[in-house]
């Protein structure tokens, strides 16, 4: 497991499964929920914060790819993202 992020103990996590959709459909969906997260109203008690979504992305190599297998590439790309500069989407390698 990798150490949390810097400022990663106020982030919410959630698995997202998109069927047969390609690497690059799915980066395109990523990049389209930044856009839109980034839209959202703050409070005003928070306006020196804005709202980042890092997302990371892993798609199915084969039949036999694992569940498991496939979240901790998923997290892996996720933590790059994070250490990367935050608020980006990374493809699993």
């Amino acid at each position: 497991m990798l150490p949390a992020a810097p400022g990663c103990d106020r982030a919410l996590r959630r698995i997202v499964a998109l069927p047969d959709a390609h690497p690059k459909d799915a980066q395109m969906v990523a990049e389209r929920l930044q856009q839109k997260v980034s839209e959202l109203a703050v409070m005003e008690a928070m306006l020196e914060h804005r709202l980042t979504v890092t997302i990371g992305i892993a798609g199915v190599l084969n039949e036999a790819t694992d569940l498991d297998a496939l979240i901790h590439r998923a997290n892996q790309a996720l933590y790059a993202g994070k250490y990367g500069g935050r608020n980006r989407e990374v493809v699993s390698q």
